[in-house]
C-alpha cells in the first residue's frame, strides 16, 4: 500500500506537471527499449539496429507484448511496475517489511523506473528472486535468475559470481554443474542473439566501452567518480543531491562492514554478502567519469536493501513519518523527473 500510494502520487504529480505519457515518452532509454521489443516481437532481430543495450528488459516487454496485445511502450512500462512491486514483495521476505518500505520510496531514480520505465525493477526483481532461491537451496533457479539478471544489467555478472563463488567454496560440485549450466545457457542465448543481429556477440559490451576512461571498465578508487564531481556542469541542486547519496551508501558501507549485526546476516545469507560487497566496490571503481557520477543514485539502487538493513534498527518506528517520508519523496522525485526548477515554480504558483 506505502507503495502504490507513493507511485500514485508520483504519477499524478508527473501527469499535472508535463502530461504522464508525454513524460514516459520521452524518458530514458524507454523508445530504445520498445523498438528493440518491437524488433523481438517481430522476430527480426536485423531490425533492432542498436548495439549497446542489453535485451533483458525489452525482451520480457516482447513476451507481455505477444500476450497480452499492449502496445511495446505500454508493454515496457507494465514490466516495470510488476517488477517494481515483485522487488518489494521479496525485499520484504529478504531482508523484513521496513527495509523493504524504505528501499520502495527513498530513491528517487527507482520511483522513476518504477512508473516512467526501465530496467532498474526488472533486474532487482531478478536479483532478489535470485537471493530466496539460493536461501531455499535451489540453487539452479538462482544461477538460472542470476543469468538472466546480468543480460538487463551488466552489473548482474556480480550476482553471477556470487551464487558461483559460494557454490565453489562450498565445493557442491553438483549444484555449481547446475548453475553454471543455467547461465552459460541464458549468457550463449544472448551472445548468439547479437552475433545475428550484429555479427559480434559482444556488440553491447563494445558500445559500453566507448564510455569507459580507459581499456577496462574499473579504475583505481574515487579517482573517475571525483573527476566527474569536479567536472560535472549539472546544476548545483543535482550536484547536492548526489553528493548527499555518495556519503549516505558510504555511510551504509561504514555500517555494513562494521556492525555486528550486518556480520552475522553475512555468515547465514553468503551469495547476498558477497554481492553486496561485489557491487558496493564497483561503485566506488567503475571507470566511466561521467555516468559513475552523474547516475550513482541510481548505480546504487542495488547495494540499497543491504545499507537500510545494516542500520534498519536505528529508524524510527513512527509509520505517519513513513507515509510522510513516502509522499514527499514522491513529489520531489517528481519534480526531478520533469524539471525542478519549471515544477517548483509550479508548486508555487499553486501555492
Amino acid at each position: 500500500m506505502l507503495a502504490l500510494a507513493s507511485y500514485a502520487a508520483f504519477g499524478l504529480a508527473v501527469h499535472w506537471l508535463a502530461g504522464y505519457w508525454a513524460t514516459v515518452d520521452r524518458f530514458g532509454d524507454n523508445h530504445l527499449y520498445a523498438g528493440i521489443a518491437a524488433a523481438l516481437r517481430g522476430g527480426d532481430l536485423r531490425a533492432v539496429g542498436w548495439g549497446k543495450h542489453f535485451w533483458g528488459l525489452p525482451a520480457a516487454a516482447a513476451g507481455v507484448g505477444v500476450l497480452t496485445g499492449l502496445g511495446d511502450l505500454a508493454a515496457i512500462l507494465a514490466v516495470s511496475m510488476a517488477a517494481s512491486l515483485a522487488s518489494i514483495a521479496l525485499a520484504e521476505r529478504l531482508w523484513g517489511g521496513r527495509v523493504a518500505a524504505l528501499f520502495a520510496v527513498i530513491n528517487w531514480p527507482w520511483i522513476h523506473g518504477s512508473v516512467l520505465g526501465g530496467t532498474e525493477t526488472l533486474f532487482v526483481a531478478l536479483l532478489t528472486g535470485s537471493f530466496w532461491a539460493a536461501r531455499r537451496d535451489r540453487w539452479a533457479l538462482a544461477g538460472l535468475l542470476a543469468a538472466l539478471s546480468g543480460i538487463t544489467r551488466p552489473v548482474g555478472v556480480l550476482a553471477v559470481i556470487s551464487v558461483a563463488g559460494v557454490l565453489l567454496w562450498r565445493r557442491q560440485w553438483h549444484r555449481l554443474a547446475a548453475a553454471v549450466a543455467a547461465t552459460v545457457a541464458v549468457g550463449g542465448l544472448h551472445a548468439v542473439s547479437f552475433q545475428v543481429a550484429f555479427g559480434d556477440p559482444f556488440a553491447n559490451l563494445r558500445g559500453y566501452q566507448g564510455e569507459w576512461a580507459g581499456s577496462w571498465p574499473i579504475g583505481f578508487p574515487f579517482v573517475t567518480l571525483a573527476r566527474g564531481f569536479l567536472e560535472s556542469k549539472e546544476p548545483w541542486t543535482n550536484t547536492a543531491k548526489i553528493l548527499v547519496w555518495v556519503v549516505l551508501v558510504l555511510a551504509g558501507g561504514a555500517a555494513m562492514l562494521l556492525r555486528p549485526r550486518f556480520r552475522r546476516y553475512a555468515r547465514t545469507h553468503p551469495p547476498e554478502a558477497l554481492f553486496a560487497a561485489l557491487a558496493f566496490a564497483f561503485l566506488w571503481i567503475y571507470n566511466a567519469q561521467k555516468w559513475s557520477w552523474a547516475e550513482f543514485p541510481r548505480f546504487a539502487i542495488p547495494v540499497l536493501p543491504f545499507a537500510l538493513y545494516a542500520v534498519e534498527d536505528w529508524w524510527p518506528r513512527s509509520r505517519l513519518l513513513l507515509w510522510a517520508m513516502a509522499l514527499g519523496s514522491a513529489m520531489l522525485a517528481a519534480a526531478s523527473a520533469v524539471n525542478a526548477r519549471y515544477a517548483w515554480e509550479q508548486f508555487r504558483q499553486l501555492w
